[in-house]
């Protein structure tokens, strides 16, 4: 799910990216940390600041952190929810073949399904609207809970930007994308010659743009373009 930015534009990049290995920086793994005590204020009901000191996925909470990730903590409790579920894993693989993501918080009430996602990123900022990761979170969640669901809100949550952005839709409309959109994607993804469609958005942190015909091809026509012979 976190990169349906890519493969849903252009389905070529996921047989690229495979032969490269994968490698985690400092800020995921920063990111991840965050995540985890995020998970562990939710499920113990305590604020960030009471685990300040204390060691998640090898980084130390400092205040800092605490205060960052306290904002998203404070957004998730303020949620009216009959059920809340922290760390979901949703699966949306009816449309797109092995397809799963974990929906950092989730809770329904009077069929609103609410979706929360932290990005503790603070290098670009990420918008709800039409956001293909959270979409699938969405469209994930919503399956697991069909019969109760009308309506998928979903909010990005990123706190060290001061950043809280909603977007909703219809079940109905979510499901409607997921065969119309995201099901024809899967598939191209898994032809023996997929389509290569470079562009800001998707190669933006592509592991494979260095060695990517189609993107230097693209980035060769570009300034061609602009002269008349």
């Amino acid at each position: 799910a976190s990169k349906a930015h890519r493969w849903m534009s252009c389905p070529g990049s996921i047989m690229l990216e495979s032969t490269f290995a994968d490698e985690t920086s400092f800020f995921a793994a920063e990111g991840t940390a965050a995540h985890a005590l995020a998970e562990e204020c939710l499920l113990k009901q305590k604020p960030p600041e009471h685990f300040i000191g204390v060691e998640f996925e090898g980084f130390i909470v400092d205040k800092d952190m605490a205060n960052h990730v306290a904002m998203y903590v404070d957004f998730c409790n303020g949620q009216e929810g009959d059920e809340k579920h922290v760390e979901l894993r949703v699966d949306y693989s009816q449309w797109a073949t092995g397809g799963f993501g974990t929906a950092d918080f989730v809770t329904l009430h009077d069929g609103i399904l609410h979706v929360i996602d932290l990005k503790y990123g603070q290098g670009l900022k990420v918008n709800a609207n039409r956001n293909e990761q959270l979409m699938l979170y969405g469209l994930g969640a919503a399956y697991e809970f069909i019969d109760q669901v009308d309506t998928v809100s979903m909010t990005i949550v990123q706190p060290r930007l001061d950043h809280i952005d909603t977007y909703s839709m219809r079940a109905k409309d979510l499901f409607k994308w997921a065969d119309d959109v995201v099901k024809p994607a899967a598939l191209s993804t898994m032809r023996p010659d997929p389509v290569f469609n470079p562009s800001k958005k998707a190669c933006h942190f592509c592991k494979a743009k260095p060695t990517c015909r189609a993107l230097a091809k693209h980035n060769y026509d570009l300034p061609l373009g602009s002269f008349d012979n």
